[in-house]
């Protein structure tokens, strides 16, 4: 018999059903009536594919929240901090020196030697 133990506390989620927790309990009941209901409305009105397609699009972020986790992180924690770095911090600068007199002077010797060797 085998037991695993859990090394760290803040990694612990409690089990509802079927190793679910319950958010992704919750989310994934969400996500099905919403498919379900999303595709029976769509189905009157397109093609059953077309439907289909509506249907899983309408579905697939319920599921996306309940069981995504980038960087051992919820989705909505991650997209918030995601969304915060890339919009709301400052963006790097890149600064670009521009000495005019350098670069004269350079063009100046680099045409003189051209000069010279031919």
């Amino acid at each position: 018999m085998q037991t695993s133990v859990i090394t760290d506390i803040g990694e612990y989620e409690e089990n509802i059903l079927a190793g679910m927790t319950a958010r992704q309990l919750i989310l994934s009941a969400v996500g099905i009536i919403l498919t379900a209901a999303a595709y029976f409305w769509a189905a009157r009105l397109f093609s059953i594919q077309e439907a289909s397609y509506l249907a899983i699009g309408c579905g697939l972020p319920c599921f996306l929240f309940a069981f995504a986790k980038p960087h051992k992180m919820s989705l909505e924690r991650f997209l918030a901090i995601w969304l915060e770095s890339e919009l709301l911090s400052h963006r790097k600068r890149w600064y670009i020196a521009e000495n005019t007199l350098y670069e004269a002077i350079a063009e100046k010797e680099y045409s003189t030697k051209r000069k010279k060797e031919e």
